[in-house]
């Protein structure tokens, strides 16, 4: 049991207050065999302002042999709006009291491999969103988004024997997203239609190298 928000203020008055109440439950299970682990779990919300959700989770993962494994992972989630969409806060600060919550689901599948050196994980993805929250306090058309990511590890003896060893990291992800509607600047209006998303980056590197240069 929560209550979003700071307290209110004593001066404010009654018509500008507004109390909500969240209340959830979450059960999982896990079902091991020699090769194989399930595990499914879902989650029930409900919030006093936008009523109820059911969001289950499962997920499959196959351990091939000590190197290779093999992982399906399958979720949905929701986001809820934030008070100032909600509410607002001063005049000109677009506010909607109706807005439901943004809703997700998303598949992934997980493949990865580890020796002693090195570790592998390359990712398939896909996530679909609904009722996706716009910047004016709507809730407006669907969005789609997926891709792959690598992430590699390694770890090399260091140069010096007494030192630990020289580890790092390298990470790709190539991001495609869509949206079901987009602003027309020339029209100055929303529009129906797919289009690519312009504020997610399609490709993403990180790296980074460690190389201990003296004892702890």
């Amino acid at each position: 049991l929560a209550i979003i928000g700071p307290p209110a203020q004593s001066f404010a008055v009654s018509s500008n207050i507004a109390e909500t109440t969240d209340k959830g439950i979450y059960m999982q299970g896990i079902w091991d065999l020699p090769k194989w682990r399930f595990n499914l779990g879902v989650r029930y919300d409900k919030n006093s302002l936008y009523g109820s959700t059911i969001n289950p989770r499962a997920s499959g993962i196959w351990r091939v042999s000590d190197e290779f494994t093999v992982k399906l992972l399958y979720g949905t989630a929701f986001q809820e709006p934030a008070p100032t969409q909600l509410f607002g806060g001063w005049q000109g600060r677009a506010a909607n009291p109706e807005l439901a919550p943004e809703e997700m689901t998303n598949v992934e599948l997980i493949l990865m491999y580890q020796t002693p050196q090195f570790l592998h994980d390359i990712s398939l993805f896909r996530s679909s969103f609904k009722n996706v929250i716009k910047e004016d306090a709507n809730n407006a058309g669907r969005r789609q988004s997926y891709g792959i990511e690598y992430r590699g590890k390694y770890s090399l003896p260091n140069l010096v024997p007494t030192l630990d060893d020289i580890t790092g990291y390298f990470y790709y992800t190539y991001t495609k997203s869509y949206s079901d509607i987009f602003f027309d600047f020339s029209a100055s209006e929303w529009i129906d239609g797919r289009k690519e998303l312009g504020d997610i980056a399609p490709h993403k590197i990180n790296l980074g190298l460690n190389i201990p240069l003296a004892e702890q």
